[in-house]
């Protein structure tokens, strides 16, 4: 085990309070949360930020706002903006762009489908759909259902970023990154009514065992041996993923989480940082929060007396980099066309705290 570094603990009943004000002040048009990424699409406007990432980005905040407890002093103000962006979600997948088709070689609306599906089914399962709003609720379910189902790769999984001639949706090579969010979205929703082919299941989680790289890291997209230092992200999804899917064997899971801790430092170096895919790990700045909330899910997996260490070293390593304002992000903020990123990057932090925060003080089991 790492030794686990000594700094500040976090206060969570602070932490959601500076996350529920900052994000409910940046609620655009009163009704969104969008992520923004470096990547537009030709729209009526010029370059316009994709709908899969508006919805995508909407979707993830209104999850981390699911954690803030009902008796907090703003909790009426966060349903209210939840219950607009929930009208959001419904009325987007009306959107053109929101069709079943992968239409390009980089098409992110899977992210959007993905993410909507499960914040849709969460909110229908905690009772906060209007009664009036409940069946155009559930056919957007079922559209961002019937999206994902469409756009599968014929060998299992999803990728957003596809080879020149594989923009049909239905050939190229799965992406880890992206295909175990779609997994949960998926087993979700058989939980809460919905019928989803279990060989659609399966093929995806065949996919993620094929990812696995002989150095024990975790490929970027097929079976590219990608190095282990910028993999650690992707190995926590699928490792974790596959424990919640039925594995019994931890010791990969176990794995993941030290090569997380080990290796943080070289994704420390790229948060904020300009580029992409950076040699010589491959390290992107927007792996860093996706990472953490996963290394949150699998320390959540193990068994009770092994996660309290795992868990105050994540809280540590999120009070290290939480920003001057209290709040969370992995993207450059000096570029303006990133500065919605932080939207994202608190959310992801509010829900990976939330996750652990019982096991990594006990004290805060009380205040849940």
């Amino acid at each position: 085990m790492i030794p686990l570094l000594v700094l500040a603990a976090i206060d969570l009943k602070e932490v959601r309070s500076t996350a529920l004000d900052f994000l409910l002040d940046r609620q655009e048009n009163n009704i969104e949360w969008p992520y923004r990424g470096v990547y537009r699409v030709r729209g009526a406007q010029g370059l316009e930020n994709p709908i899969g990432y508006r919805v995508g980005g909407t979707a993830i905040v209104m999850q981390a706002l699911l954690t803030v407890p009902a008796e907090n002093a703003r909790a009426k103000d966060r349903n209210l903006a939840m219950e607009r962006a929930r009208a959001f979600l419904v009325e987007a997948m009306d959107h053109p762009g929101m069709a079943h088709v992968f239409s390009e070689t980089y098409d992110v609306r899977g992210w959007g489908w993905c993410y909507a599906l499960e914040t849709l089914i969460k909110l229908r399962r905690d009772d906060l759909v209007p009664e009036a709003a409940l069946a155009s609720h559930q056919q957007a379910e079922r559209h961002a259902l019937e999206g994902i189902l469409a756009t599968e790769i014929k060998s299992g999984g999803w990728n957003y970023s596809r080879r020149s001639g594989f923009a049909s949706g239905t050939s190229g090579e799965s992406s880890p990154f992206m295909t175990v969010p779609t997994l949960r979205a998926l087993r979700l929703a058989m939980q809460y009514g919905h019928a989803v082919p279990k060989e659609v299941l399966e093929r995806g989680t065949a996919a993620l065992v094929r990812s696995r790289t002989k150095a024990g890291g975790q490929a970027y997209a097929g079976s590219r041996p990608d190095p282990v230092p910028g993999s650690t992200g992707r190995m926590l999804a699928v490792e974790s993923y596959l424990v919640e899917a039925g594995s019994e064997d931890l010791s990969k899971l176990r794995g993941a989480l030290d090569a997380f801790f080990a290796h943080w430092d070289r994704l420390e170096e790229r948060r904020q940082q300009r580029g992409t895919h950076v040699a010589p790990f491959g390290v992107a700045p927007y792996y860093f929060m996706y990472a953490h909330e996963q290394a949150s899910r699998a320390i959540m997996l193990l068994p009770r007396g092994e996660r309290g260490e795992y868990a105050r070293l994540l809280r540590a390593r999120l009070e290290q980099v939480r920003d001057p304002g209290g709040t969370w992000n992995d993207r450059d903020p000096t570029d303006p066309r990133l500065v919605r990123t932080a939207n994202y990057g608190t959310a992801m932090a509010l829900m990976s705290l939330d996750r652990v925060a019982a096991v990594a003080d006990p004290r805060e089991a009380r205040s849940r």
